[in-house]
C-alpha cells in the first residue's frame, strides 16, 4: 500500500456557514484539488449542507478543516471530530477556541511574558464616536482594529 493510500478517505471540510464561507470554499477547492493531484481520495463536504455525523457513515478516515470563521476555527467542527473519533488538520479544541478570541489570546500569551502589542477592550457602551477618536492618542498609530 502506498503512503497515499494510507490517509483512506479524506474529507475537505469547506464552505460552512459563516460570514467567511466564500473565502472557505475558494481555500478549500485549492486544498481539494492539491490532495487529488497528488493521488489521495479526497472529497469536498460542506458542513453547512450535511451533518458531520454522515463522515462517520461515509467512511471518512480523517479530515482536512478548510473552514474559516465562527463554526471552523473556533474549537466546536474540532470538538466535534473529537467526537466521532476522526483525525483533523489543525489545532485542537481549547486552542483553536482560545486562539479565536484575541482578548484571551492575548491574556494567555502576556500570562507566559509573550511580548504584544498594546491594545484596547472597548464593550459595546464605550464605542461612541467620541471615545473612538482618542485611540490613536492612546495607541500611537499605526493600529489594527479588530472586531470580536
Amino acid at each position: 500500500m502506498s503512503a497515499r493510500q494510507d490517509f483512506g478517505k479524506v474529507a475537505v471540510l469547506m464552505g460552512g456557514a459563516s460570514a467567511e464561507r466564500e473565502v472557505s470554499l475558494m481555500s478549500g477547492g485549492g486544498v481539494l484539488a492539491a490532495l487529488k493531484s497528488q493521488g489521495i481520495n479526497a472529497q469536498a463536504f460542506d458542513p453547512s449542507e450535511r451533518d458531520l455525523v454522515e463522515l462517520k457513515r461515509e467512511g471518512f478516515e480523517r479530515c482536512f478543516i478548510a473552514l474559516h470563521g465562527r463554526h471552523g476555527e473556533d474549537g466546536t467542527v474540532q470538538g466535534a471530530l473529537e467526537l466521532l473519533g476522526i483525525p483533523y488538520t489543525g489545532s485542537g479544541v481549547m486552542a483553536s477556541a482560545i486562539g479565536m478570541d484575541k482578548v484571551m489570546t492575548k491574556r494567555v500569551w502576556s500570562t507566559f511574558g509573550l511580548p504584544t502589542p498594546r491594545s484596547l477592550t472597548l464593550d459595546a457602551a464605550q464605542q461612541t464616536r467620541e471615545r473612538l477618536r482618542t485611540v490613536p492618542d492612546e495607541l500611537g498609530l499605526p493600529l489594527i482594529v479588530k472586531a470580536p
